[in-house]
Parts: C-alpha cells; sequence; structure tokens
C-alpha cells in the first residue's frame, strides 16, 4: 500500500511540474511585449504597436 501511495505521490509531483513549466512557456510566448517584439511591421516609427488589454492568466495560475 504505500509503495503504491508513493509512486502515485511521485507522479502527481512529476505532472504537476510538467504542467507548470508548460504554462510558464504558454505565458512567455503570449506576452504582448514579446509578439510586439517578433512583428517587424512594429519596427518602423509610423506604427504604433501595443497591447489593449493585458492577458488574465489568474485562472491558469491557480490551475497549477
Amino acid at each position: 500500500d504505500f509503495v503504491v501511495t508513493a509512486i502515485f505521490t511521485f507522479m502527481w509531483l512529476v505532472s504537476s511540474a510538467a504542467w507548470a513549466k508548460g504554462l510558464s512557456d504558454v505565458k512567455r510566448s503570449t506576452d504582448p511585449d514579446e509578439v510586439i517584439n517578433l512583428i517587424p511591421a512594429c519596427d518602423h516609427d509610423e506604427n504604433h504597436c501595443k497591447e489593449i488589454h493585458e492577458p488574465v492568466v489568474s485562472g491558469l495560475n491557480t490551475s497549477v
């Protein structure tokens, strides 16, 4: 019984860490400042690129 519990606990810990890493990658990849830097048209002075709303990730943070 103890071994089965230890295995499930280990698997839960590993999967939680993987979920947190995936969430971190998603938040970094969809950060508006990073996305704006990747758009070539935003490099021109006549274009004013900015975010309208800050992304809301509180639900994702809660899931981790």
